[in-house]
C-alpha cells in the first residue's frame, strides 16, 4: 500500500451543460495544479430544455457510465448551477442578528421583491465588513430548493459525493483569475470575456464579488461587437464610480481577432488566456478548485 501522508487528495469538478458533462481531476502541489485527468461524454439534446435539466434520469445513467468506467465511485466533486437560477444580492441587516435570523431578513427581502414566491430555497450567505455600527451587510445567494435537490440527488446516485455547490460565474471567474495569475481580490474593475462556439459571457467584478454578468447567444444574428460595446456601456452607466481599465479574453478563438482589432473603437485594454487548461473545462476547473476549501 502507498503511504501518503503527505500527499494531497484529488479533486473533482463537475461541469454539466447542454451539450456534454465534463468532469476534471486536479490534484494540488503547493500553489499550483496538475490536471490528472479531464473527461468528456457529450449529452442528447433532450437531456435539457431551457437552460435546465429537464430528465435527471437521463443524466443519471450517462454520468454512471462515467464513474463506472474510469472508477470514480465515492469521490468527492463539486458541481455549480448557472448565474440565471441564483438569485445574488446585497443586502443591509440588523447588526448581531444570528443565522436563522440573517435568513429570515434575507426570506422576507426576497419575498418582498418577488410578491407570490411559494417555492422553498437553498441559501447561503457571507457578512461583509458593517455599513455602520447599527448595519450590517450581507451578500447571499438563494436557489430554488426543489431543483437543486434533484441536481445533488441525480450525482449522488451516479456514485459521486457531492461536497459544494457553485455558481457557474463565480467558478468561471476562479479558474481564469488563477491561471491568468490575477489576483482575485481587487481594488479596480476587472472584466473576463469567456466564449463558447454557441455562447458569451461577460464577467466584470470587483473584489471578489462579480457585480455585472450577461450571456448571450451566438447563434442569433446580432452583430457580435455591438453587443459586446453594449454591455460595456451598460456596466459602465449602471456603476458610473467604476472605470474599467482590462477584458481578458478566452475560450473559443472564434471573435479574438475581431475582439483585439476593436480595442481603441471599446475603449478597453485586450488580454488573451494563455490556456494551460481547455477552454471548454474552465467552469470544471474552477470547481475543482473549490473543492479543496471544503
Amino acid at each position: 500500500m502507498k503511504f501518503s501522508l503527505f500527499s494531497k487528495p484529488s479533486l473533482i469538478g463537475l461541469d454539466v451543460q447542454p451539450d456534454a458533462i465534463r468532469l476534471i481531476q486536479l490534484k494540488k502541489n503547493k500553489e499550483a495544479y496538475e490536471i490528472e485527468q479531464r473527461l468528456s461524454q457529450p449529452l442528447a439534446d433532450e437531456i435539457f430544455a431551457e437552460d435546465k435539466i429537464k430528465h435527471f434520469d437521463r443524466l443519471r445513467l450517462v454520468l454512471s457510465d462515467l464513474v463506472i468506467e474510469h472508477r470514480l465511485m465515492g469521490q468527492a466533486v463539486a458541481v455549480s448551477l448557472p448565474a440565471n437560477l441564483v438569485r445574488m444580492q446585497r443586502i443591509q441587516v440588523p447588526t448581531g442578528l444570528t443565522e436563522s435570523e440573517v435568513e429570515a431578513e434575507i426570506h422576507a427581502h426576497l419575498q418582498n421583491d418577488l410578491p407570490g414566491l411559494n417555492d422553498a430555497l437553498c441559501m447561503d450567505f457571507t457578512r461583509l465588513p458593517s455599513v455602520t455600527k447599527d448595519y450590517t451587510e450581507v451578500f447571499f445567494a438563494a436557489a430554488r430548493k426543489e431543483y437543486l435537490l434533484q441536481y445533488v440527488e441525480c450525482v449522488q446516485a451516479a456514485g459521486l459525493q457531492v461536497k459544494g455547490v457553485d455558481v457557474e460565474s463565480y467558478a468561471l471567474k476562479r479558474a481564469v483569475c488563477f491561471l491568468a495569475q490575477w489576483p482575485d481580490i481587487t481594488q479596480e474593475a476587472n472584466s473576463i470575456l469567456y466564449l463558447t462556439p454557441q455562447t458569451a459571457t461577460l464577467i466584470i467584478f470587483h473584489s471578489q464579488e462579480i457585480g455585472f454578468y450577461q450571456h448571450w447567444d451566438l447563434m442569433e444574428p446580432v452583430d457580435f461587437l455591438s453587443q459586446l460595446k453594449h454591455y460595456l456601456q451598460l456596466f459602465l452607466t449602471t456603476f458610473r464610480h467604476f472605470t474599467l481599465q482590462k477584458l481578458l479574453v478566452c475560450g473559443c478563438d472564434r471573435y479574438f481577432d475581431l475582439i483585439f482589432n476593436a480595442q481603441a473603437d471599446l475603449k478597453i485594454h485586450v488580454m488573451s488566456l494563455d490556456m494551460t487548461c481547455p477552454h471548454d473545462f474552465l467552469i470544471a476547473y474552477g470547481l475543482a478548485m473549490r473543492v479543496t476549501s471544503l
